[in-house]
């Protein structure tokens, strides 16, 4: 963290930020049934393929990806970012939030989201959608991606699957980011996966 603040973060160019959390056991000596895994938050540059940070978050914080990357985002006073994360960010609240603080952000919606379709839901979530629609950029794309089965025989078969990409981000007004450039961004993302 120190060494990114130091080299990379004092500029004006906007950083692209990859945000992942996963689980991992905590608890070496656990008995049947009494795993107890802890949440890791991941924080990775993807412009300048450099990790920011990984918090551990006890465990005690199972389902709470969004809250951790608040309080990250707050503590660390985050700002000039572009934010980009999966499905387990999709909130509408946290978009609200994401646009109250200004920071930019690529985030993949659910393809069943009222973002994508005239059907509400109650009046806070219509009012919220409604702004998201008036404030933000959709994105739709299809990619391949082969995957390697194991077949009842032990061989292996290689198939193609169509993916379906919902996009959601508030980069809308910037010229300088097209729709290609935002499913490049999205697609950096997966760095955050790897470390």
């Amino acid at each position: 963290r120190n060494f990114y603040n130091s080299n990379y973060n004092n500029n004006n160019k906007l950083s692209i930020i990859s945000v992942d959390g996963t689980f991992n056991n905590t608890n070496l000596n656990s008995f049947n049934g009494t795993l107890e895994t802890s949440l890791n938050m991941g924080y990775y540059d993807t412009i300048n393929d450099v990790p920011i940070d990984l918090t551990y978050n006890g465990p005690n914080k199972k389902n709470t990806e969004l809250e951790q990357l608040k309080k990250y985002i707050e503590e660390k006073k985050l700002t000039n970012i572009i934010i980009v994360a999966d499905r387990a960010y999709f909130k509408y609240e946290f978009f609200e939030y994401l646009n109250s603080k200004n920071i930019y952000f690529v985030i993949r919606i659910k393809s069943n989201s009222h973002l994508l379709t005239t059907t509400n839901k109650n009046n806070k979530q219509k009012e919220l959608i409604n702004k998201l629609k008036n404030t933000s950029r959709f994105i739709q794309f299809k990619t391949t991606n082969e995957k390697t089965l194991l077949s009842k025989k032990g061989d292996t078969i290689k198939v193609n699957e169509m993916i379906d990409y919902n996009l959601i981000t508030n980069l809308n007004n910037i010229k300088d980011y097209s729709d290609s450039d935002i499913k490049v961004i999205y697609n950096s993302r997966w760095k955050v996966e790897t470390y």
